[in-house]
């Protein structure tokens, strides 16, 4: 997941949005969690969701991002962002006491399905791509930051590196609560829509997150995700 930038339109001031100062938890359960017991079933649903968006996407799981790759200086309407590299193959999780192959395997596809559907939801401006992923007050900050690039007239395409992106530890955090230290490189390049014209663009960064995972009903969502100010657990 990545952290929002800074937005720039014309020769506007940056304006800062969401800047983490320490540690900061963006803390809050949803309602209606079922138990953890049913992670099992929901690691299935999970799995064939996140290969289902893939095979939609109608590109190679095989494909890899360059991390010297520069978005492109100008967009069209049509233009559709490249997600076929964003694959549980390049998801190497830590081993954790207590949590089974099949459910590490389900966590690596929420984490796919999460950056696929984040990357869709800024640059369509469109919330729902992050209803079968995100709930809480995960879901709420998105949402919210959709709403401020749509009031900037900005367009966000994002982009992640999973090649040099990597994941330190997994830890059940409390009741139905799956913690993932997670290090991962985005880049974020803006667009002014009614020119496709590129705006500002960011070099590649390390953006250290935690993100907590939550069993509802049969699925799994990402509830809340802490961001780093430091390097925290990254060390590479």
């Amino acid at each position: 997941m990545s952290t929002t930038n800074n937005v720039q339109r014309g020769g506007d001031d940056a304006k800062q949005i969401g800047v983490v100062e320490g540690n900061v938890t963006i803390s809050g359960r949803a309602r209606g969690l079922g138990a953890w017991g049913c992670f099992a079933i929901g690691a299935v649903a999970v799995v064939i969701v996140a290969v289902t968006v893939v095979i939609v996407a109608g590109q190679l799981l095989n494909h890899t991002i360059d991390t010297t790759m520069q978005a492109p200086a100008q967009i069209s309407n049509s233009y559709q962002p490249d997600v076929a590299s964003i694959s549980t193959e390049k998801i190497a999780l830590p081993q954790s006491p207590g949590i089974s192959p099949q459910e590490e395997q389900a966590v690596a596809a929420l984490i796919v399905e999460a950056d696929i559907a984040e990357i869709k939801a800024l640059w369509y401006e469109d919330d729902s791509y992050l209803n079968q992923v995100y709930a809480g007050n995960a879901l709420q900050t998105i949402q919210e930051y959709i709403g401020t690039l749509q009031q900037n007239g900005v367009r966000q395409l994002s982009l992640i590196d999973l090649n040099k992106s990597y994941y330190t530890d997994m830890r059940f955090v409390g009741n139905n609560v799956l913690a993932v230290d997670e290090c991962e490189y985005w880049s974020d390049t803006y667009y002014d829509p009614t020119t496709g014209k590129e705006l500002s663009q960011t070099d590649w960064q390390l953006v250290p997150q935690t993100i907590n995972i939550e069993a509802m009903g049969n699925n799994l969502y990402i509830t809340s995700i802490s961001f780093y100010s430091t390097n925290a657990f990254c060390t590479k």
